[in-house]
C-alpha cells in the first residue's frame, strides 16, 4: 500500500517548486524518484 492510499485519498496529490526556491534539475530529480 502507498501512502496516497494509506490516507484515504482518492486523487494524487500535485505539488510544484516554489519559485526560485528550488531548480528545474531538483524538480526533474524528484519526478524520476517517483514523486
Amino acid at each position: 500500500m502507498n501512502w496516497p492510499e494509506q490516507l484515504g485519498l482518492t486523487i494524487p496529490l500535485v505539488q510544484a517548486p516554489m519559485a526560485g526556491v528550488s531548480t528545474p534539475a531538483l524538480a526533474a530529480a524528484v519526478s524520476q524518484a517517483g514523486g
